[in-house]
């Protein structure tokens, strides 16, 4: 464009919408001029704002309370000891830009140096990875794309360490890289595919989910044995699932209810085909009945935002409905979190919509219309859950 018609214009412009007394030509929307970009995180779920008023700190505080729930992690957040010989696998759905994939693929777990397999200590000083193997999938390409180069990035770097520890050790420097390239870039895949129709899935991801379809199984003739193992964790970890050699968890982080038409077909394919626990945040409604009016705003706001209203249900009706996919009732659990969510992302959005419109930031009135909403559900009209449900 002409450099003199592109000024004229703007003086043009000017002249029709003059910027009233007390502002001047250069404001404030400069901001945009020092955002780093791309951002740091890319975090986005409700979050848990117990003890912060930090965005990206909840979002992780979140996903740290649903693996405490699940008995993966201490109430202080530091992933809880499992023997060296047991194999973690995560399917991880709905993950967004992969921050919730970074910090699982961050979690470390003590190994036993008696029992350590080959592989398991390394110059972290007998850390391994929490889980072994990684699956996440999100519904949007561009998504998918961010998330599997940021995964694909942190992979490269942990290559690169590795292979220099090894260069000091004295090992072989093309032996070393070939195998610690083989280990690393196996155990995190990502994927972009409509999480809530596995029978829609490519071959791709169903091969990446070979090895989680063989959970070893213990025989009816270890029944006592198999009680005696799950009593002696109980009293050791407050948990109560058992110490078999291999574990598969299903992690949905505030994604469940945007599935369409219904969530069943993953749970059961979670259950059946992955031999799977579940863990998750969800979205219930209270146990009693909502007035009239407040369901119908409900379903209207459903209907805004494509989101099945039959996805919404009571605790009662929830625990039916992952009996049916085949968990088992004793080994249900749900912890509401409801307090230490809605109040915290209501007020945070309000904040931030005033700082963004401040620094001349545009698009933000979905977030306002959101932390109203958030506002509305933490009167009570809708309770946040972590959910967990066991093989």
């Amino acid at each position: 464009m002409n450099p003199f018609r592109w000024l004229t214009s703007l003086l043009r412009t000017h002249q029709q919408n003059p910027p009233a007394p007390t502002e001047s030509f250069y404001d404030l929307d400069h901001a945009l001029l020092n955002i780093t970009l791309p951002p740091p995180s890319m975090w986005m779920n409700l979050g848990y704002w117990k003890d912060t008023t930090s965005f990206p700190t909840a979002c992780a505080a979140l996903l740290d309370q649903v693996l405490i729930t699940a008995g993966l992690l201490s109430p202080t957040g530091e992933p809880l000891p499992h023997p060296s010989t047991k194999t973690l696998r995560m399917l991880d759905v709905g993950i967004g830009c992969g921050d919730q994939s970074l910090r699982i693929l961050g979690y470390t777990k003590k190994t036993d140096s008696h029992n350590a397999g080959d592989g398991d200590v390394n110059e972290n000083g007998g850390l391994r990875p929490l889980f072994d193997e990684y699956v996440g999938i999100t519904s949007l390409p561009v998504q998918a794309r961010f998330a599997g180069e940021r995964v694909r990035g942190v992979q490269e770097e942990e290559l690169s360490s590795e292979e220099k520890g090894m260069r000091k050790d004295g090992s072989s420097t093309a032996t070393t890289a070939t195998k610690t390239k083989t280990k690393t870039k196996t155990r995190a895949r990502i994927f972009c595919a409509d999480a809530a129709k596995p029978a829609s899935w490519s071959e791709e991801i169903r091969s990446s989910l070979e090895s989680y379809t063989r959970v070893s199984t213990k025989s009816k003739g270890d029944a006592s044995s198999t009680q005696d193992i799950n009593e002696d964790q109980e009293k050791s970890t407050g948990t109560g699932y058992l110490d078999e050699k291999e574990e598969t968890y299903l992690l949905a982080l505030d994604t469940l209810y945007h599935f369409t038409p219904s969530r069943l077909p993953l749970l059961t394919y979670a259950n059946k085909t992955l031999h799977a626990n579940l863990m998750a945040f969800d979205l219930l409604l209270p146990s009693q009945p909502l007035p009239l009016i407040t369901r119908l705003l409900l379903r209207l706001l459903c209907l805004f935002t494509s989101t099945p209203y039959s996805n919404f249900l009571t605790e009662s009706q929830y625990r039916d409905f992952l009996i049916e996919a085949g968990y088992d009732d004793s080994k249900i659990e749900f912890h509401d979190i409801s307090e230490h969510v809605f109040p915290g992302v209501a007020a945070f959005m309000k904040r931030r919509v005033e700082e963004a419109r401040m620094f001349g930031v545009k698009g933000v009135g979905k977030y306002k219309g959101a932390g109203v909403v958030f506002r509305w559900w933490a009167t009570g009209v809708v309770r946040g859950v972590v959910v967990v449900a066991r093989v």
